[in-house]
């Protein structure tokens, strides 16, 4: 968890502020960033996940359950994610995508390669309640 605090603080002091389209809290919700729907089954599914599915009370959700925020629906909790995390879309060379399960949100944030950049690593994932309070956080 630790772990996860220190590259979220890193990434959001080093990254762009997401002054550009795209950022604020009034935006609509983020479109669905590549691998990132798969790593919110992957922490439903896997066995190594077991232990923090049953921390975060999602024991047993079918991955079908793993539902992208939409604007129609979501408009204001991806207001508040956005007011949160630095806006929908991508701040810099990351991306967010938010999903929701039950009584979970999951923000996944995805970094975005562009020209020759490439960059390997883990990808945060956090997890919300349903008053969008951290529930748990993990890196994948």
């Amino acid at each position: 968890m630790i772990y996860l605090i220190a590259v979220l603080g890193a990434f959001l002091m080093a990254g762009e502020t997401g002054t550009g389209p795209g950022s604020g809290g009034s935006l609509p919700c983020p479109v669905e960033a590549p691998r990132t729907r798969a790593l919110v089954v992957k922490l439903l599914t896997s066995p190594e996940y077991e232990t923090a599915r049953q921390q975060i009370n999602l024991v047993g959700v079918d991955p079908s359950q793993v539902r992208l925020l939409a604007d129609a629906t979501d408009a204001n909790t991806c207001g508040s994610l956005n007011a949160e995390f630095g806006g929908a879309g991508a701040s810099g060379s990351w991306q967010w995508s938010y999903y929701n399960v039950r009584d979970r949100y999951f923000v996944v944030m995805h970094y975005v390669q562009s020209g020759n950049t490439f960059r390997a690593g883990l990808v945060p994932l956090i997890v919300l309640d349903g008053n969008l309070n951290q529930v748990g956080g993990y890196t994948m």
